[in-house]
């Protein structure tokens, strides 16, 4: 749960909602296929009974910030550090206004190619 102090009180915003916010704006972000998560990372989610997005991974830095962790599947004909560059100004441009928490890292990890056409 990640804390910020209001005027009147506190605020807490789950890592989760965290994960939802960086889930929609990989899906607005050209090249990317998708999210992805290995079988340990099902496993993982599955013995947390977290609802973390697949593929993605929140940790609060305490009063730092946050740090992104995910694994993508990129189309075949995209440059991967152009794709990279822009999914992670992307994410934490809409985190950062939405939240308005900082995002201190986003660490992406390209784990597959996808060969079918790009619908965007």
């Amino acid at each position: 749960m990640i804390k910020s102090t209001l005027q009147y009180g506190e605020l807490r915003i789950a890592e989760e909602v965290i994960g939802m916010i960086a889930m929609i704006a990989v899906s607005e972000v050209k090249g990317v296929a998708d999210t992805v998560a290995g079988i340990k990372d099902e496993l993982v989610r599955a013995i947390n009974k977290r609802s973390m997005p697949r593929g993605i991974i929140v940790t609060n830095d305490e009063d730092n910030g946050v740090i992104i962790d995910l694994k993508i599947a990129v189309y075949y004909d995209q440059k991967l550090s152009e794709v990279c560059k822009n999914l992670q100004a992307h994410i934490k441009e809409q985190v950062e206004m939405m939240t308005g928490i900082t995002v201190k890292e986003i660490n992406i990890m390209v784990e597959q190619v996808n060969f079918s056409t790009q619908n965007n």
